[in-house]
């Protein structure tokens, strides 16, 4: 198997699993139990959660752990639905799971404002030029999860909260965490959402980034647990598989980053070996992790499952929408048509792939390309 669809989710840690494996097996009790067994593992949990505050070089605010993104997306929006100020700056590229709660917010009196990138990117200026005293929220995603591009977060909240101290501002970090370098030192970011299971520990857990715990209004009510933002029992042996995957990461980063841009320069150079190709997304503006390219007159869903029948794996978007056929919203906010939209498909890398087996896809794609446009004719 080749496996080349890293934005859906990614190979799971040797490490981070036997640090699962040994949470179920061996300190398996609740972290919230008051004997021995318990305090021994709350000790472990809180070292976890500090693990993660050292990575993001977090000075000040906790962080909140989730069962995934979607839900801490879903807490972030929760937390501002009750400001005064209520004109939200965003993009048209958010992954759904922070586009579909803002625009819930409609129905309660909100005005929303997307920015579209030009040339695929979104700069300071974007921001700027849409901005004044009415708005109270901003949120941008900071590595868009179907094209790739970055958006330079901590720059941009930087100056916003020069000229608007005021705005919360907040970040969708899914497709970032673990891959580039965040420092949230400054206290620009109030909140910064991440996953487990797009860093190489399991499904099911992710969290929150909040520099400040009294701007937070919790989704679920219940226990105290997570300073009584986040109710249930902890997922322990989440929360300690993914501090076993960040402290890899955090060892690795730069050199992984270095790595993996390899491999996505030799899939383009391979892959442009054909006529009609179209790489949407190549250059110093975007993840090495994802590449997004069409290929002319090609349908991204064929090519996806004739690739699976020699077991390469790819996608047409994000997993999270691609069934339900709404991925064209984010690459016709790119500024493409629908007809290359349905061209498109996504080819996202890990460190855990090889240059050999990256340049065997490439030419099982370019064979499979060939065949299709073969039997149209």
């Amino acid at each position: 198997m080749i496996y080349l669809d890293n934005c859906a989710t990614t190979k799971v840690y040797k490490e981070a699993m036997e640090a699962a494996l040994h949470a179920f097996e061996v300190t398996y009790a609740n972290p919230s139990s008051i004997h021995k067994a318990g305090f021994l593992l709350r000790n472990d949990f809180e070292e976890a959660r500090e693990t993660i505050k050292k990575f993001l070089n977090i000075k000040s605010g906790e962080i909140i752990f989730t069962s995934c993104a979607s839900e801490a997306n879903n807490i972030i929006v929760n937390s501002i639905k009750d400001i005064k100020k209520k004109k939200i700056l965003t993009t048209a590229v958010e992954h759904q799971a922070m586009n579909k709660p803002i625009d819930n917010l409609i129905a309660n009196g909100f005005e929303v404002i997307k920015i579209h990138p030009h040339d695929g990117q979104i700069i300071l200026d974007d921001v700027l030029t849409k901005l004044d005293d009415s708005f109270g929220f901003v949120s941008l995603m900071h590595v868009n999860n179907e094209v790739g591009s970055i958006i330079d977060v901590e720059n941009i909240a930087r100056e916003v909260k020069k000229l608007y101290p005021d705005i919360i501002f907040a970040t969708d970090a899914v497709q970032a965490f673990g891959k580039l370098r965040i420092d949230l030192s400054e206290g620009n970011i109030d909140f910064l959402s991440m996953s487990g299971h797009k860093v190489h520990a399991p499904k099911g857990i992710g969290c929150l980034y909040a520099r400040d715990t009294h701007l937070v209004k919790p989704l679920i009510y219940g226990g105290e647990q997570e300073f009584s933002l986040r109710a249930g029992t902890e997922n322990v042996p989440g929360v300690l598989a993914l501090a076993e995957a960040v402290k890899i990461l955090d060892k690795n980063l730069e050199n992984n980053y270095k790595y993996v841009n390899n491999l996505k320069n030799k899939m383009i150079a391979s892959l442009k070996e054909l006529d009609g190709v179209n790489v949407h997304s190549e250059g110093e503006g975007y993840s090495p992790y994802v590449m997004s390219v069409a290929f002319d007159n090609i349908k991204a869903e064929v090519l996806v499952h004739i690739l699976e029948q020699d077991e390469v794996y790819i996608s047409t978007s994000s997993a999270c929408s691609s069934k339900q056929k709404k991925h064209m919203r984010v690459l016709e906010g790119y500024g493409y048509s629908e007809k290359e939209a349905e061209e498109t498909v996504r080819i996202s890398f890990s460190e855990m792939n090889t240059e050999e087996e990256v340049l065997k896809a490439a030419e099982l794609i370019k064979k499979a390309v060939k065949f299709i446009r073969s039997v149209k004719k």
